[in-house]
């Protein structure tokens, strides 16, 4: 026997199919659904969103629910705020069997509707703070989303795996140089840049794991050029020993590598430092490691998820490597 969602559900179904409520049109509001049937709010929700799940409705905040019919949904890719060379790695992985458009942040709001409709998939590329919003609404309207390097627990992401790499990272160069004493150098908390602190955390269990306690740690008052400075300078005048630095925000970084160029400190000599991003500014060179994100496999992986009939949750870590003059895989 049917429950009374399941009855609501099969109905509005049927009355999909045979024309009643033809795709894109309006489907009864769950007030009207609770007059029609005599049942509680909890039940008319439990009916549209398994409708929703099922693909034979999308939601449109503020707009109510709409039917579609499944097998007619044309997939389409969407791109928000992703770099270029990202989205044609993973547009030449479709083969040009789905569509894509690229979509900049302050698009997404107005293309809600359109990015709403059964067969739309979103790749949000290092969403920021802002991006929760919509990626919120949109994971309500059950569209498939697929993080880049960023995760939450109700969408599909592929990342860097932060606490492997890192790990390995500190192994690799501990192994080649024993004697260096550890130093972090730490951006400022700021909500908004939550991974900084998932780098930290890591840095910390890597250095736990080998019985090493950092003789210094500075963080930076603000995330200003000028904060950057005095904090680079602090860290540099604490050196009186070869030093090994971890620093997890790459503009703090390029500032303690500028500042000890301008006081003559020699990487490789008494300064090392280790950073959790590949600048192309900063050659590798000797004393000088970066982590560089594998921004291919995640596009591989990325193109692989778009390309499936109905995107499934799909969460991946990926390796980076780690170059210093030459990379090696970690």
């Amino acid at each position: 026997m049917n429950t009374p969602s399941a009855n609501i559900k099969n109905w509005l179904i049927t009355s999909i199919r045979n024309g009643k409520f033809p795709p894109g049109t309006p489907l009864p509001t769950r007030h009207q659904l609770m007059a029609q049937f005599n049942v509680a709010r909890a039940t008319a929700d439990r009916a549209i969103n398994d409708l929703i799940n099922e693909s034979w409705a999308y939601s449109r905040k503020g707009s109510g629910t709409f039917a579609s019919i499944p097998e007619e949904a044309e997939p389409r890719l969407y791109f928000v705020d992703a770099s270029l060379p990202f989205a044609q790695r993973v547009a030449s992985g479709l083969n040009g069997k789905i569509p894509y458009e690229m979509l900049s942040i302050s698009e997404v709001n107005a293309q809600l509707p359109r990015i709403s409709r059964p067969g739309s998939r979103v790749v949000w590329y290092l969403p920021h703070q802002y991006s929760y919003y919509f990626i919120s609404i949109l994971a309500n309207a059950s569209v498939p989303q697929m993080l880049i390097n960023r995760h939450i627990k109700r969408c599909s992401y592929v990342m860097t795996d932060t606490i492997n790499c890192i790990n390995n990272a500190v192994k690799s160069i501990h192994t080649q140089h024993p004697d260096l004493n550890w130093g972090l150098l730490l951006p400022p908390f700021n909500t908004d840049y939550y991974y900084w602190y998932e780098r930290e955390i890591a840095i910390y269990q890597a250095l736990a794991n080998l019985n090493i306690v950092p003789s210094v740690s500075i963080r930076s008052e603000g995330i200003t050029p000028h904060s950057y400075w005095q904090a680079s300078a602090r860290m540099l005048d604490r050196i009186n020993k070869p030093q090994i630095i971890f620093c997890p925000e790459i503009h703090l970084a390029t500032q303690l590598y500028s500042l000890a160029y301008e006081r003559d400190i020699k990487l490789g000599d008494q300064l090392f430092m280790l950073l959790t991003d590949y600048e192309e500014n900063l050659q590798p060179s000797h004393g000088l490691y970066m982590l560089e994100n594998d921004w291919d496999a995640m596009a591989d992986v990325t193109a692989k998820w778009a390309l499936t009939q109905e995107p499934k949750l799909e969460q991946h870590y990926i390796n980076s490597q780690l170059h210093s003059g030459e990379p090696l895989l970690v």
